[in-house]
């Protein structure tokens, strides 16, 4: 299970999730999830991509850099007049 990629849960040589499959190894709540997630005809080949960065490689720092960024509200830490 450790190894499991994405195209492993999907029908051979389709573009199409194999839900028997899926059943055998995730929860019904999961595999409605898993199986609400479009898989698109166009898209022919797959790889990592972190959008946050300009090399498309992610890092702790780059995720560091997104939650202090975006995801928390820092300005609480903001000194007023600075």
């Amino acid at each position: 299970m450790a190894n499991l990629r994405v195209s492993d849960c999907l029908l051979p040589d389709q573009k199409s999730w194999d839900v028997p499959f899926l059943h055998l190894i995730f929860s019904e709540q999961i595999v409605e999830h898993i199986v609400a997630t479009p898989l698109y005809p166009l898209v022919r080949e797959d790889r990592l991509i972190w959008k946050k960065e300009n090399n498309g490689e992610y890092s702790v720092r780059s995720a560091y850099r997104l939650c202090i960024n975006e995801l928390l509200d820092t300005s609480h830490f903001k000194v007023e007049g600075a």
